[in-house]
C-alpha cells in the first residue's frame, strides 16, 4: 500500500471512529488546553473543520507559535503517548469544529489499527522536518531568512498555487502579526523585514496572501 493510500485509509478510519463522538464547535481564539500535568489530560481533540495553534508566551508577553493543527489532525497525541506534561497552550485559530475522546480510547484505537499508527508516524516525521528547518534558520539565519523559511513551510503544509515562473502563492492568509508569532520576533521588526523583502522583490503581497518569488 502506498503512503497516500495509507493516509486515505487512516483518515477514513479516524472519521469513522470519531463519528460516534459528540461534535463541538468553538469560536476563534478560544483556549482548548492549558499547561497541565500529564495525569490531568482527559481529552484528545480531532479537528473536523478549522485550525488550532499550539503556542508559548515569551518574556515580552508575545505569542510564539510552535505548531499549527489543521483539519484531520488529532492532538495532543505526543503527550497522551509519552505521558509528558503539557507546557504550552492550544487555542483555536479560526472557527473550529471538533470531536473529543479520552486518551485511553484513542490509544486503544491506534493499537488495533496499524494503518492509523503508520499515518501518525508519517505525520510526526514530516513535522520533525519542519522543526529542523525552523531550527536551522533560528540558529543561523537573519530575520528575512526566517520569514522566507516560514512562508515556504506554510506553503508546504497548507498548499500553494505555482506560477509560470516558479513562484508560490500561498493559499493560507498570514498577517504580519501571525508571521511574527511564527518566527518569535516582535511585530515591528517583522513588519520592517517584510517590507524589505517586498522591496527586494523576494516576495509580494496582496492583502494577506503572500507570494514567494
Amino acid at each position: 500500500m502506498s503512503v497516500n493510500k495509507y493516509t486515505e485509509e487512516a483518515e477514513k478510519r479516524l472519521k469513522e471512529f470519531y463519528s460516534k463522538k459528540k461534535r463541538i464547535s468553538y469560536s476563534k481564539e478560544e483556549i482548548l488546553i492549558t499547561p497541565m500535568p500529564a495525569k490531568n489530560l482527559d481529552k484528545i481533540f480531532y479537528i473536523e473543520k478549522g485550525r488550532v495553534i499550539e503556542y508559548d508566551v515569551n518574556s515580552r508577553g508575545d505569542k510564539v507559535i510552535l505548531n499549527v493543527f489543521k483539519e484531520g489532525s488529532f492532538f495532543p497525541m505526543n503527550h497522551a503517548l509519552a505521558k509528558t506534561d503539557i507546557k504550552y497552550y492550544f487555542e483555536t485559530d479560526s472557527e473550529v469544529m471538533v470531536r473529543e475522546t479520552t486518551p485511553n480510547e484513542i490509544i486503544n484505537f491506534i493499537e488495533s489499527n496499524s494503518v492509523v499508527l503508520f499515518d501518525l508516524m508519517t505525520r510526526v516525521s514530516v513535522g520533525m522536518e519542519g522543526v529542523l528547518e525552523r531550527l536551522k534558520f533560528s540558529l543561523s539565519g537573519n530575520l528575512e531568512s526566517k520569514i522566507l523559511a516560514e512562508l515556504f513551510l506554510t506553503s508546504e503544509r497548507f498548499g500553494y498555487t505555482e506560477g509560470e515562473n516558479g513562484t508560490r502563492t500561498l493559499k493560507q492568509e498570514l498577517s504580519v502579526t501571525r508571521i511574527s508569532e511564527l518566527i518569535g520576533a516582535s511585530r515591528e521588526a517583522t513588519s520592517r523585514s517584510v517590507t524589505k523583502l517586498i522591496k527586494e522583490g523576494k516576495i509580494s503581497r496582496q492583502k494577506k496572501i503572500y507570494t514567494i518569488n
